[in-house]
């Protein structure tokens, strides 16, 4: 709770004007501490926040705050943006993502808060025109800027200006104390510059600035109190990291590897993300032998080894946009997500979320509005938000391989993962504004969750049946996968030979978890049906969906399974999926997801050594393909096999430690060895 208090407190949109002063987040530092760092100090280490000193300094922030939006009036200036109307009955003044302004006001005056300068029409919060039909933007835009500004000493404002009609560069003579300023100008094209600076310098640094006239409070607190909030958010993330590194202990050998990886992934995504930046994905392999102890061979000592690496590749790839909007090509899923978001959170249509029937897939769009409030008009909360959620995946690759042969193979599996979505068609879907990933991420949270159940049982069960079912809310076409997820507790010395014994699965499965878990789903499922009754008149979970569209043919009559046309394309759909290309092909890329494939269906028939494998690891991975028999998906490679390459990797891994037990691999990886230690003449003579 203290940590949801403290995200909170950290989040909230401040009057004063600082580094950390809440969303939007559109400044890189405050993108990163807050967008990021706290997230996975969260998750690293929660007990920090039962600490008493911890609670007064939250509770002292929390205070703060309440001054600061009580007292302080609004810092910056006040921008106005009016425009044609951008759709049908829609309003010629625009809003933008910033929580500080009128942002759900039908006719704002401040369409968003001016805190820093524009040096490019990317730099301006003009989001709005992705609402418009034609790239790029085309519509004229009327902007007033408007407001305050204290100077100590008689001062020069200076407008760098550009992109304007009737908007010059121009410098104002400003007496001590304070000053109105009020700037106007209609920016056609998309070459766009304003920048005031006062006595060349950024006038929102060098001067305290306002919406409305400043009070005697403000010229008291106005930098006081923004900059208390600041020094005290900073010092409780650097306690909470100094006790994370206290708590989790880790060695030098991780240490030096978490740091110098991460940096040399942060400079390849910052310097050439597409190129460079993937390559240097291939160096988490090292992570296999790198010296972790004892107490770090779990999740967190994972996260250390190859999760901060990859978070800080795909966090300074996009890093550079904070503060930037994103132009959307026309027609593409990721600008339809967008402008349903927009009428959700900005226009109000919180249940209709701009379908009445769901075409498009439903959650996503109420989560990126959520990203947008939070990180404003910028669009990397989709890269942060993909970015864990492939950890994610990585993350359960790790765990149930570490259960199955050791912590460094599971390392290994975890890697592979990261390896298998950077080279494969998946690297250029990520951060692109499309729901695969965070499905995917959450299909294995809630996997995660379900291995735990043992451990915390109901909890477990009840938070895994949550993941599943925002899960399926995110890509419907995950129905059977989250259905076929309970098999996840299922203890995994329970192999694939109990399928022959049916009896010995069902003694092993935990009947309360599960009743736990479909209740979850169960509540999910007929939220989403009344919400289509209400709309559509009709108690149907798939009506005005895609269903039909991407139907491959097979259903649930007799005839389609008589279909061979159905059958040929179910064949092709799962085969698009399993090699990670579209249409279906064999590729390197694709090896170790075909292999895991190959290998959970080998070990089903009863294979020798790989009926082995945990049945757990089997069932996830040939349910993963569940969908894909009744539905092809189409556009954009690659984003359909992401909830598959974590499972299909895992059982790979398994499988090959397996099956390099058998004595044939002991001899020769016994001979090996001798020869690296002793020399070839030794170990013949031998």
């Amino acid at each position: 709770m203290w940590v949801v208090i403290l995200l909170g407190a950290l989040l909230w949109p401040g009057h004063g004007l600082g580094i950390l002063d809440g969303i939007p987040l559109d400044r890189p530092l405050e993108a990163i501490v807050v967008g990021a760092l706290v997230p996975a100090l969260w998750w690293l280490n929660p007990r920090f926040m039962r600490r008493g000193l911890v609670r007064v300094g939250i509770a002292l922030l929390i205070l703060l705050k309440v001054a600061d939006a009580t007292l302080l009036t609004q810092q910056g200036w006040c921008v106005r943006f009016e425009t044609p109307p951008l759709y049908e009955a829609g309003p010629s003044v625009q809003t933008s993502w910033d929580a500080r302004a009128d942002w759900r006001s039908p006719s704002p005056r401040c369409s968003a808060i001016v805190s820093r300068p524009y040096w490019s029409f990317t730099r301006f919060p003009v989001w709005f025109l992705n609402l418009q039909d034609t790239r790029p933007p085309r519509v004229p835009v009327h902007a007033t800027f408007d407001g305050y500004v204290r100077t100590a000493e008689r001062s020069t404002l200076s407008i760098d200006t550009y992109g304007s009609s009737d908007l010059r560069p121009t410098s104002v003579a400003l007496p001590d104390g304070v000053s109105h300023v009020r700037f106007a100008g209609t920016f056609v094209g998309s070459e766009w510059k304003f920048a005031p600076l006062l006595n060349g310098n950024d006038v929102f640094s060098a001067a305290l600035t306002t919406i409305s006239p400043p009070t005697a409070i403000d010229l008291v607190l106005g930098r006081l109190l923004p900059a208390a909030i600041t020094v005290l958010a900073i010092a409780l993330i650097v306690a909470w990291v100094a006790d994370a590194m206290t708590s989790l202990a880790p060695s030098q050998p991780v240490v030096w590897w978490t740091i110098i990886t991460a940096v040399l992934c942060a400079a390849a995504g910052a310097l050439d993300f597409d190129r460079l930046g993937r390559l240097t994905v291939l160096l988490f392999v090292v992570a296999v032998i790198v010296p972790t102890p004892q107490h770090l061979r779990n999740r967190r000592g994972a996260f250390l080894l190859f999760g901060v690496p990859w978070l800080a590749l795909l966090i300074a790839g996009c890093i550079g946009h904070a503060g930037r909007i994103t132009i959307y090509s026309v027609g593409d899923d990721w600008t339809t997500f967008q402008r349903f978001a927009h009428r959700i959170y900005i226009q109000g249509y919180w249940l209709e979320g701009g379908e009445r029937g769901f075409w498009q897939q439903p959650l996503y769009r109420w989560i990126v509005g959520a990203l947008h409030v939070v990180f404003g008009d910028a669009s990397i909360g989709e890269m942060f938000l993909d970015a864990a959620a492939l950890f994610a995946g990585s993350l359960f690759a790790f765990e149930v391989v570490r259960r199955v042969a050791g912590f460094s193979t599971g390392v290994g599996a975890g890697v592979l993962t990261l390896v298998t979505v950077a080279f494969g068609p998946n690297w250029h879907v990520i951060g692109r504004g499309l729901s695969d990933a965070v499905a995917a991420g959450l299909i294995y949270v809630a996997a995660l969750w379900l291995i735990d159940a043992g451990e915390l049982p109901m909890r477990a069960a009840a938070i895994a049946g949550c993941a599943a079912t925002l899960a399926f809310l995110t890509r419907l076409n995950y129905l059977p996968l989250i259905v076929i997820l309970i098999g996840m507790t299922m203890p995994f010395a329970v192999t694939t030979r109990s399928v022959l014994r049916p009896i010995d699965i069902w003694e092993s499965f935990p009947k309360r978890q599960a009743v736990a878990y479909f209740g979850c789903i169960t509540v999910g499922v007929l939220a989403l049906m009344s919400r289509t009754w209400y709309y559509l008149g009709t108690f149907n979970l798939f009506a005005g969906t895609t269903r039909l569209h991407n139907a491959t043919g097979l259903g649930v009559s007799a005839a389609s399974f008589a279909s061979t046309v159905a059958w040929r394309n179910a064949l092709e759909s799962v085969a698009m999926i399993v090699t990670i290309a579209d249409p279906p092909a064999l590729n390197v890329r694709a090896v170790l997801v075909i292999s895991g494939v190959i290998f959970a269906g080998l070990a089903l028939l009863q294979v020798p050594v790989l009926r082995r494998l945990p049945l757990a690891l089997v069932l996830l991975c040939l349910g993963s393909l569940a969908g894909g028999i009744v539905a092809r998906g189409v556009a954009y490679p690659g984003r359909f096999s992401l909830h598959l390459i974590p499972i299909a990797t895992a059982v790979c891994v398994s499988a090959a430690a397996l099956l390099s037990r058998l004595p044939f691999w002991r001899n020769r990886l016994h001979f090996a060895s001798a020869v690296s230690a002793r020399g070839l003449e030794e170990v013949q003579h031998e």
